[in-house]
């Protein structure tokens, strides 16, 4: 069985550099990514066509501070 990791990234994941060569080199070693962050720029496909790394997008969370 393959090993799994999960990665989170509190941003953008195709602004996130230092995380994709994470998940990239984890790949690499073998293990099964799954890589969790915000959706705006495209990842790259380094990461969308390396069948060991699927990205999930979650909603950013609102600015309270500005919704009186």
């Amino acid at each position: 069985m393959a090993k799994k990791v999960t990665i989170v990234v509190l941003g953008d994941i195709g602004r996130s550099p230092r995380m994709k060569y994470h998940a990239l080199s984890l790949a690499e070693e073998g293990f099964l990514v799954n890589i969790v962050g915000y959706e705006g720029t495209d990842p790259g496909d380094d990461l969308s066509g390396n069948d060991s790394i699927k990205c999930f997008y979650v909603r950013e969370c609102p600015d309270f501070k500005s919704s009186k």
